[in-house]
């Protein structure tokens, strides 16, 4: 299933696959995503930002952040995407 992350979702395993796909560090995960998250709960980011998760049996495989592009019509920006590596076919 596919929702929209949530902030009782624990940002501390959302970072953590952010982690696992190899792109980034651990530091670099919880700096760069972590960070987006927070903004994220707080509506720091302003409007039409967005974030959503896979879950199967309440297991989060994945994630995306987009939103849509400041002063354009109808064009959207993938900013994150994570998988988890044994989630991949």
């Amino acid at each position: 299933m596919i929702r929209p992350v949530a902030p009782t979702d624990s940002k501390a395993s959302l970072v953590a696959l952010a982690a696992s796909t190899g792109i980034f560090q651990p530091g670099e995960a919880e700096m760069l995503l972590g960070e987006t998250l927070d903004h994220l709960y707080a509506n720091a980011l302003g409007d039409h930002h967005y974030a959503f998760v896979s879950v199967d049996d309440e297991t989060i495989n994945g994630w995306v952040y987009l939103s849509i592009m400041k002063d354009t019509d109808r064009v959207w920006n993938l900013w994150w995407i994570g998988v988890a590596p044994g989630h991949i076919s």
